[in-house]
């Protein structure tokens, strides 16, 4: 039986949290793994995703820290991206986050403090993560237990930077990811947030949702939330990628 603990909020509306409490015992486990490693299955398998070399893909955001429109290159392999856009002030501006550091590059000129590079990888890596969804759920350090017939909950355990992290994945009937509830610790651990994938897309054997809604898990708050959305499209698997294209610039420190 999977427990729901429910507390008061601050502001005296009821919240019920929906991380589970599960017991660490092997058939949860075993549950756990079996579901997260069907939607591996679904979305084309480890073996694709681990072979799709670099991923082109323009995104529209539609909500904050990212630009409106903007044209990426992911790395997933390796944990790496680049977005190109222009910003309000039409500034032709570059973020580059090579698995360790962000840079930002303002008209080819290295700019930014220490703090806001590291906003700029951390961004970059949050869109990293998400596109690897559910690949990224069934990396080593990650834990899956079954929920039910349809949903596994994880965690993770000394890994990253937000071990705090975690989340209850849903399945649709096929199996491939229909939402997840989640904390990001990174960012807050008092509210919980849903992600929702639609407008599914096979590319090369790759299955991808090319729509991705958030919204904040509790009704109140989702009522009055911005309604935040990130749309690809030209979504190309393949591309040719350049360790020099991730990397800072010679003299920017």
């Amino acid at each position: 039986m999977v427990r729901r603990v429910c507390t008061l909020a601050l502001i005296l509306i009821p919240a019920c949290t929906a991380r589970p409490s599960l017991r660490d015992d092997p058939d949860v486990l075993a549950r756990g793994r079996a579901l997260a490693m069907a939607a591996v299955t679904a979305h084309g398998g480890l073996d694709r995703w681990r072979s799709l070399g670099g991923v082109a893909a323009h995104i529209h955001a539609n909500g904050p820290y990212y630009a409106a429109e903007g044209d990426y290159l992911f790395d997933p392999a390796r944990n790496r991206a680049v977005a190109r856009f222009t910003d309000k002030h039409h500034h032709a501006i570059e973020w580059r986050y090579d698995a360790k550091h962000g840079t930002i590059i303002e008209d080819g000129r290295c700019v930014g403090s220490p703090k806001e590079r590291a906003k700029v990888g951390g961004l970059l890596s949050n869109l990293l993560f998400w596109l690897g969804v559910p690949f990224k759920l069934v990396d080593q350090g990650a834990t899956q237990r079954g929920v039910d017939a349809n949903r596994y909950f994880v965690t993770y355990a000394n890994v990253g930077d937000t071990p705090k992290d975690w989340y209850v994945v849903t399945l649709a009937p096929d199996r491939r990811v229909h939402d997840a509830i989640y904390v990001a610790s990174g960012f807050t651990t008092l509210m919980e947030f849903r992600s929702v994938w639609e407008e599914w897309t096979d590319i090369g054997g790759w299955l991808v949702g090319t729509r991705r809604r958030v919204e904040p898990k509790n009704g109140f708050w989702r009522a009055l939330a911005p309604r935040i959305a990130y749309q690809l499209s030209d979504v190309r698997i393949g591309q040719p990628l350049d360790d020099a294209a991730f990397a800072p610039p010679a003299g920017c420190s």
